[in-house]
């Protein structure tokens, strides 16, 4: 009997110890909290307060300490700590405590939030608008993404709904509304490419690619017919293809004087001036292409062939110059 008493005391003994060590995952989510968490497996912003908590939480269940450490919780809990009224006032100034700590942790964060989310939010509606149109920019929800960086996720009736864009303001204005736009619209910039080559009536055998700057949303929203938004796309030419049947040294040469002379360097066609390229193709296959340095004086223009280029040419790695 003596036996089965000691065991039994024992075994409340440890069971107690393991019980309340069983709450150190939670101390250790409110500490981290404090301290930030960094997001995402290969980066990502660093959270505070309840992001981080969740963050963290997050992984606690996933690998799983958290569960385990709840349901011993409140099988022993029932099992023997209720029971013992001195173990279960402690319990009770524990969980408070823990519960405190939580809200301290995260409660200066939301309201922190809440401040830059109300000074930056004029900002970012006076840039957007300025890009994408005053009807666009008056009809967005942000919700602060990363604190530090004054990063923001931006949700507007022109994507899906449950879809959103990031922007930032934080080391200059920056955000991603056109190409999560096109990747949503997938033939949008195949189609404003065609569109583009229509307007300036390029012939079969060359072909605009556009960069997509900007684009004035109006009252434009998902589901809409994208290409009324042609005209109000602003753009860039950052790419000339040539299709050709016959190449050589002095084909390729060619080429590239007629791109730089009939068509980048014409003021009327908007072109971006870090991003000059031409590309010629055979039967459909890329296999010369030439950066060019629009300097005005003295237009020149870097050759590099593709490796699956069999024809003979001295021109990889050539400069050529682009006056006529």
């Amino acid at each position: 009997m003596e036996k089965k008493s000691s065991a039994k005391k024992i075994f409340g003994i440890i069971g107690t110890v393991f019980f309340f060590l069983s709450y150190i995952p939670y101390i250790w989510i409110i500490i981290n909290s404090l301290d930030g968490v960094q997001t995402g497996l290969i980066g990502g912003p660093y959270v505070h307060g309840f992001d981080a908590m969740i963050h963290i939480l997050l992984w606690f269940c996933i690998i799983p300490i958290v569960p385990v450490c709840f349901i011993y919780q409140l099988i022993f809990g029932i099992a023997y700590i209720r029971k013992r009224r001195k173990l279960s006032i402690v319990t009770l100034i524990l969980v408070a405590l823990i519960v405190v700590g939580i809200l301290a942790a995260g409660l200066p964060e939301v309201i922190k939030k809440e401040l830059q989310t109300k000074a930056d939010s004029p900002v970012i509606t006076e840039y957007l608008e300025g890009k994408y149109g005053q009807e666009m920019a008056s009809n967005i929800t942000m919700k602060v993404y990363d604190y530090e960086s004054h990063g923001y996720k931006v949700t507007s009736p022109v994507l899906p709904e449950g879809l959103c864009f990031y922007t930032y303001v934080g080391n200059g204005y920056y955000d991603d509304l056109i190409n999560t736009f096109t990747r949503e619209n997938i033939d949008y910039q195949e189609r404003f490419d065609d569109y583009i080559n229509g307007k300036y009536d390029m012939p079969e055998n060359i072909r605009f690619k556009t960069h997509i700057k900007s684009i004035d949303f109006g009252d434009y929203k998902h589901g809409d017919d994208y290409s009324v938004l042609f005209e109000r796309t602003n753009y860039d030419i950052t790419e000339i293809v040539y299709e050709t049947d016959e190449i050589s040294d002095d084909i390729a040469i060619g080429i590239f004087k007629d791109a730089w002379n009939n068509y980048f360097s014409q003021s009327d066609i908007p072109s971006d001036t870090d991003h000059l390229t031409v590309y010629i193709t055979k039967d459909g296959k890329y296999i010369v292409n030439a950066a060019i340095i629009p300097d005005k004086d003295h237009p020149a223009a870097y050759i590099t062939t593709y490796s699956d280029y069999l024809s003979p040419t001295d021109l990889n790695g050539q400069r050529i110059s682009l006056n006529q």
